[in-house]
């Protein structure tokens, strides 16, 4: 267990570092599609891109967006990427107030950069090489919208991931996948659990004294004779003054040879016998016999 948990953890660590690595790179996705959508489309698409561009480069701090692409493992300069969100802005706000773009001439340079700085990322390079920009979000009622490809689904961003990255997510997933199921198993057979479906087993009345041992809390090996008032498959009811305290283990001596069992509750005067292993129908229709003689 100690060793899964240490695995989950060195995952958990590098799918981490996977998604710093990658998150500039998917940033500059989104301001490329739209940077580009606004010199290359024309219409709703074109206005809709300059709005998203308002929306996700205004007020933006440039040093913060460099140091969000050099997790990427790109050595970009401020400078370069000041003068790239300089003329993004500008021509956006000329296409928001509904001018058209300025000279292709003058901002392809820019657009090609950007494209190449996540060509050289590896890790979200197919979304720049479309023809055309994403479908981006509809306008909210303040005119601004969210870029598509920069909000992407889970799976879209796994898709991006290297192979190596990939591998990591996936074996999270089956990690995870993993822990639940063995977490379930761990809660199915808990004694809580199996005591919840002892009780809604079908008994039968019997009366059957016979012997049974179990240690006490001062580690005495104790021995004494008790009589089933009732047996199931998976337990006895037992006239028994005094039990030991719920969870006592103790060996039954019953018809049917010897079984192991715990206290799955009791009381003063009764107690209730879960067994570790339970009776067959053979050995539960000898019991009901012996205890109705």
């Amino acid at each position: 267990m100690t060793r899964l948990i240490a695995i989950a953890i060195w995952l958990m660590l590098s799918s981490n570092v996977a998604f710093a690595r990658c998150q500039g790179a998917v940033m500059l996705v989104g301001f490329h599609n739209s940077y580009r959508a606004v010199i290359y489309e024309q219409g709703t698409l074109r206005k809709q891109a300059a709005l998203t561009l308002l929306f996700t480069l205004g007020g933006q701090d440039v040093p913060r967006l460099v140091e969000q692409v050099e997790r990427a493992g790109l050595n970009v300069s401020v400078e370069r990427m000041q003068a790239a969100v300089e003329n993004a802005i500008r021509v956006a706000e000329i296409v928001a107030d509904g001018g058209l773009p300025e000279s292709r001439n003058i901002h392809a340079p820019h657009i090609e950069w950007v494209a190449e700085l996540v060509q050289q990322s590896g890790c979200a390079s197919s979304d720049v090489t479309a023809t055309t920009a994403p479908r981006l979000a509809p306008a909210s009622a303040s005119g601004k919208v969210k870029s598509a490809s920069s909000s992407g689904s889970i799976a879209a961003f796994v898709k991006k991931l290297p192979k190596g990255q990939f591998y990591i997510v996936v074996g999270m997933i089956m990690l995870a996948v993993s822990a639940l199921g063995y977490g379930l198993y761990r809660l199915w057979t808990s004694v809580y659990m199996r005591r919840k479906r002892l009780e809604r087993l079908p008994r039968s009345p019997i009366s059957l004294t016979f012997q049974l041992t179990y240690t006490d809390q001062d580690g005495h090996m104790k021995q004494t004779e008790v009589t089933a008032l009732d047996v199931s498959s998976g337990g006895l009811k037992l006239s028994w003054d005094n039990p030991p305290p719920d969870g006592t283990v103790m060996t039954l001596e019953l018809p049917v040879g010897s079984r192991l069992g715990r206290v799955a509750w009791s009381n003063q005067y009764y107690a209730g016998v879960m067994l570790d292993d339970a009776l067959s129908t053979a050995e539960l229709n000898g019991i009901r016999k012996t205890g109705k003689d």
